[in-house]
């Protein structure tokens, strides 16, 4: 009985392991978090654009349960928070300043291309009320690669106001 129930459970903890893979391969895949990764990237290079109230290695997303649910909080050297509006609101109290934050936005298409868009807004609070002034965004287009048969970053673009 020992020896069955030893053979079960070594036969159950390696699918576990092999799970885990497929869930990192799963989110590679997952078109929302490479153009995570293309925006991050993208904004690597605008280093001007830091200050101490916008760190380039703090990022903080509005949480979303379509699009971002299950994300590292971790990408690459950037952490990454996802809030939602109640925990926004939150913060903002502690702070006592306004903060920037992005909000992932559905894909749509452009032609033979998936268009996903970021808009950045920095955030402040009234009594009842969260307020998001929008400041800019990327744009990130990803296009299909026949010959090798995925889909690829093509660009992500800065945009303001």
């Amino acid at each position: 009985m020992k020896m069955l129930l030893c053979a079960l459970v070594l036969l159950v903890f390696p699918l576990r392991l092999q799970a885990q893979e497929a869930d990192r391969t799963k989110l590679a895949e997952n078109v929302y978090y490479r153009a995570l990764v293309a925006v991050l990237a993208a904004r690597a290079q605008d280093a001007k654009y830091a200050s101490a109230n916008d760190p380039l290695q703090h990022v903080i997303i509005l949480k979303d349960h379509q699009i971002n649910t299950g994300f590292p909080s971790r990408v690459g050297e950037v952490e990454i928070e996802y809030l939602t509006m109640d925990e926004l609101r939150a913060r903002y109290r502690s702070l006592k300043r306004e903060f920037p934050i992005f909000i992932m936005r559905a894909m749509s298409n452009d032609g033979h291309r998936l268009v996903i868009s970021f808009t950045r807004h920095w955030v402040t609070a009234a009594k009842r009320t969260n307020e998001l002034s929008l400041e800019g965004g990327y744009t990130v287009v990803i296009g299909f690669d026949c010959v090798r048969k995925e889909l690829v970053v093509e660009s992500a673009k800065l945009w303001g106001i």
